[in-house]
């Protein structure tokens, strides 16, 4: 059973208001009156994360996932949650569980892109970069991160075409004319 809309519009407004500490407060009070409620305990895992309790708001992930195994939020904002705790090994493995369910879910293929990178695998994160250009190319953010890890490698004619690509889709982008003009 659901919970009751006007509890959950409660704790969801504490949740935007970012008073995270009583959003936790209501969805537990509604978790333990519908303990079955996945939009709700996904909801709890986020703001317990958001207030630095991660252990608890990955716990929750955890169950949530091995539940709801074809939600590509779900899977999302657990990896986010993993990034955040500095676990990119499992991070790197929950993104992409996240493109398996949803290939062209750009914000999981960018923070993928990101977590290789900082990682330390240029050549993949390349790859990585261009699948989230591919997804979005209007969106400046991996040609932009694409552009900075070419340019930290010397590969300066590559550089130059990612950054010509990325203004032509959008010319006044400030990190574009920033990395452009660092080139």
């Amino acid at each position: 059973m659901d919970a009751p809309q006007n509890a959950l519009n409660k704790a969801l407004a504490l949740h935007g208001q970012g008073r995270f500490d009583e959003a936790i407060v209501e969805y537990q009070q509604i978790l333990a009156r519908y303990p079955d409620d996945q939009t709700v305990a996904a909801n709890l895992a986020s703001a317990l994360v958001r207030v630095g309790s991660l252990d608890d708001g990955l716990a929750m992930y955890e169950k949530l996932t091995s539940k709801n195994g074809q939600q590509p939020e779900l899977w999302f904002n657990y990896a986010n949650a993993l990034q955040r705790a500095g676990n990119l090994t499992k991070a790197q493995q929950t993104f992409e569980r996240t493109l398996e369910i949803s290939p062209t879910f750009f914000p999981a293929a960018l923070n993928l892109a990101n977590i290789v990178r900082n990682i330390g695998n240029s050549e993949v994160a390349v790859e990585l970069y261009l699948r989230a250009i591919a997804i979005n190319p209007q969106h400046p953010k991996p040609r932009v991160n694409l552009a900075r890890l070419l340019r930290s490698q010397k590969r300066l004619v590559e550089t130059r075409e990612v950054l010509e690509a990325a203004l032509r889709t959008n010319s006044s982008n400030v990190e574009t004319l920033y990395e452009q003009a660092l080139l």
